[in-house]
């Protein structure tokens, strides 16, 4: 999409009815030239986006944390008139821009921008376009915001510029809007509020529960990663999360094992591991006492002592070989 027919595509979609604006061409619009999109359509209809893992890939990045879910929507209290005359407090609410980030990332094979076009002693104009580029499906949207106050005003240059930028930010969010569908939009747009409610679970939180469920187990997290071939415990998403509760409770119904799973042997009971400890004491305080030419006594070390760390008992000091231990 070169720059200089940017104009011509606004009267087209406008109906003709778009005035014409001189504006500064944004460097990603002037990199989206005509060969290089008509790679990128070629490259997409090879390797064509699948809704079922655009849902996974959006719910897993919304169910991050509560403060990610929080940012995927916004709310605005307002007083609205009844038709006996009275106010009724509502709340406006819709998808954000960080919904939109998420969703355009999730999507697959989609380009968007947003830039400012003109500015005036009163307001800001910025352009967002947004392209599928499986369906061919363009939109450009422009949004205008004001930079002077009631009476008149205008703003100090800060509050210009954060005012151009949030400009920018709306009319990209609406460009991606405009070309994925509602329809699956509201319903990420739902889980965000749940999650930022806590009606619903965060990522996090899936993932420690699974991993706490597993190390009752005796599955290291190590184990767990091996299994779903991840590199870390950040890269455990939804789906891994279903695998491993269908595999806890596989387990739990016998109808597979621990060892079959993770390739482990199960570790010793308590008790046949401090008999064995203690068995090992016993015949080392009896080979030190027939080497010392005494008879056995009562272990002084701890029957749960490691007897490895253990220390040896004194030298004897009657004359005869010198005690040894095995």
């Amino acid at each position: 999409m070169d720059a200089d027919l940017t104009p011509t595509m606004d009267r087209q979609i406008a109906g003709g009815t778009l005035p014409e604006r001189v504006f500064k061409s944004s460097s990603a619009a002037e990199a989206l030239n005509r060969g290089e999109l008509d790679a990128q359509i070629s490259y997409a209809r090879r390797y064509p986006r699948s809704l079922a893992l655009f849902k996974q890939r959006a719910l897993t990045m919304i169910k991050l944390d509560a403060d990610t879910a929080a940012s995927c929507y916004y709310a605005l209290p307002r007083r609205q008139r009844q038709e006996d005359g009275s106010f009724k407090r509502v709340t406006i609410t819709g998808p954000s821009i960080r919904l939109a980030e998420i969703a355009s990332t999730a999507w697959g094979n989609i380009r968007a921008a947003g830039f400012c076009v003109s500015e005036t002693d009163e307001e800001v104009t910025a352009r967002g376009w947004c392209i599928d580029l499986e369906t061919n499906n363009a939109q450009i949207v422009e949004v205008s915001r004001r930079i002077v106050d009631r009476r008149g005003r205008r703003f100090p240059e800060d509050m210009v510029t954060s005012t151009r930028n949030a400009a920018c930010a709306i009319a990209r969010r609406n460009a991606i809007y405009a070309v994925i569908p509602r329809a699956f939009i509201k319903p990420l747009e739902e889980a965000a509020k749940k999650v930022a409610s806590g009606d619903a679970k965060t990522l996090a939180e899936g993932r420690a529960r699974a991993i706490a469920a597993f190390a009752e187990e005796g599955v290291s997290i190590q184990a767990l990663l091996d299994k779903l071939e991840r590199r870390g415990v950040e890269d455990i998403d939804l789906e891994d999360l279903g695998l491993l509760g269908g595999l806890l409770n596989a387990i739990k119904e016998k109808e597979t094992t621990i060892e079959a799973e993770f390739k482990t042997t199960p570790a010793p009971e308590t008790g046949s591991r401090s008999q064995a400890l203690a068995e090992t004491v016993r015949r080392r305080r009896e080979a030190t006492e027939q080497a010392a030419g005494r008879g056995p006594e009562p272990p002084t070390t701890h029957p749960f002592a490691d007897p490895e760390t253990s220390p040896e008992p004194p030298a004897s000091s009657d004359e005869g070989p010198k005690s040894s231990s095995s």
